[in-house]
């Protein structure tokens, strides 16, 4: 059917599954010649947006006299990438770096009846961005996730997925479509604080101390840590992993302190949890404290978002390494969602 399709020479078609209740969910786009009116193309785009209940492997639609389209609704896997995306360069780019261009924030799936520290992994998906990063397909990789995560919920990251927005990727300083594999982590619901202590007042800020730790595992995850302190300096060491191993030091504004101390009272991170997950398995284990006015507040994130860690903690990781420029020393991107065997 695909073969026919090239050979009839007809509108480039994109097609994207769909895995709830066996629907097939498509969007078309339509090249036309030049004698196509904007009103037959605007309409072209508005038609058959979606067709759900298809009720069979495959079905098709055969074009009318206006739409001059034909619709296929793959509903078999493996699912193969639109035809219009099959035909153009894709860069292959690795996930450390599609993440580097994400302009939102990385989706998590939170399953509501799923008991803490039941450990149900994630997504894989295979993705296709456009020129102007927008994804084109993003469609999860079958046979690589738990069975016991339910088929709405592998179609609720699809959908995420296809929300994303990127920055372009770029070769030869051209802007070109991507490849790429993404993970979306699906996590049982947050714990949420069982009593509320509010983070001190800043009064003196030579009293402020911030420090991450991150201790790497047994496989490629960057180890190093960054103190902050509240004069401005900041202070480095990488040990595995990292761009940059040993010592650094630096400054940052007294108003950049008090941007990371806005993100922990947001976080309300004086009421968490002294520890969520099992430290010392094989796991990035982080290690945030801070310290206010005599006052000292300790997280350990042992895979703790798998074990009910609120996602403001990760937050106010990725902030610290954003905030002190610890990030320009480091690759991967340690504010990666994905679990140690894949870094």
């Amino acid at each position: 059917m695909v073969q026919s399709l090239r050979d009839e020479k007809l509108p480039n078609i994109r097609v994207v599954r769909s895995t709830k209740e066996a629907s097939a969910f498509w969007e078309l786009s339509h090249v036309g010649d030049p004698a196509s009116s904007k009103e037959e193309y605007a309409l072209q785009q508005k038609a058959f947006r979606c067709c759900k209940n298809a009720g069979a492997a495959r079905s098709h639609l055969l074009r009318g006299s206006m739409m001059n389209l034909i619709l296929i609704a793959a509903l078999q896997t493996p699912v193969q990438p639109p035809l219009n995306a099959m035909e153009l360069p894709l860069a292959s780019v690795s996930t450390e770096e599609a993440v580097g261009h994400l302009i939102d924030e990385q989706p998590v799936i939170r399953l509501k009846n799923a008991p803490h520290n039941f450990f149900l992994g994630g997504i894989l998906l295979d993705v296709i961005v456009g020129k102007t990063g927008e994804v084109l397909w993003a469609v999860a990789v079958p046979d690589t996730y738990e069975k016991k995560i339910p088929a709405e919920t592998v179609n609720e990251a699809e959908s995420a997925v296809h929300r994303l927005r990127f920055n372009p990727f770029r070769s030869h300083g051209l802007s070109v479509p991507a490849r790429f594999q993404w993970y979306v982590m699906v996590l049982p619901p947050e714990l949420k604080p069982s009593r509320h202590v509010p983070v001190p007042e800043v009064r003196n800020w030579r009293s402020v101390k911030i420090s991450l730790k991150r201790v790497g595992c047994f496989g490629t995850c960057p180890a190093y840590q960054v103190v902050i302190r509240g004069d401005g300096s900041v202070f480095y060491v990488g040990r595995a992993y990292v761009d940059v191993i040993g010592q650094k030091s630096g400054s940052i504004t007294k108003e950049k302190i008090a941007e990371l101390i806005t993100i922990f009272r947001q976080a309300d991170f004086f009421s968490m949890n002294r520890t969520y997950g099992g430290c010392g398995t094989d796991a990035p284990d982080v290690f945030v404290s801070v310290e206010i006015e005599g006052r000292v507040k300790e997280v350990a994130d042992c895979m703790g978002e798998w074990y009910g860690m609120p996602h403001s903690v990760l937050q106010v990781e990725q902030a610290i390494d954003r905030v002190s420029g610890a990030e320009n020393w480091i690759k991967p991107n340690p504010g990666i969602n994905l679990p140690g065997f894949l870094r």
